[in-house]
């Protein structure tokens, strides 16, 4: 068996909208996944950086398929270098060849943390 901390060394929480607000008015969300990933950021060609927020092109893969994810939840990264990136989802495949199998999330209007 492979280690997947060996490969997915970030962690990854990802989050749908309850469609309500608290008390202090913020919007009220439901984990959707929470467990390991690698963040790709797409760092040349069709990458725009303005103030931090980055558009296009970046991803992320997880080693599970058994996931319930929609366009526009909300994808949480902390990577194993302490960066923090906040997202939404603009498309994903699940996969499963030869025994490979997994997810990639294509990323969309991120904001990126140091």
């Amino acid at each position: 068996m492979v280690d997947l901390n060996s490969f997915f060394k970030d962690s990854c929480v990802i989050k749908r909208s309850k469609g309500t607000v608290n008390s202090l008015g913020n919007e009220e969300f439901d984990d959707v996944y929470t467990s390991v990933c690698t963040l790709q950021v797409k760092d040349s060609g069709g990458a725009i950086f303005r103030d931090a927020n980055w558009r296009f092109g970046s991803a992320v893969i997880m080693p599970y398929t058994t996931t319930d994810f929609k366009i526009n939840d909300l994808v949480e990264v902390e990577t194993f270098s302490g960066r923090s990136v906040s997202s939404t989802i603009e498309n994903f495949n699940s996969y499963n060849w030869m025994g490979i199998q997994g997810t990639v999330i294509w990323l969309k209007q991120g904001k990126d943390e140091q």
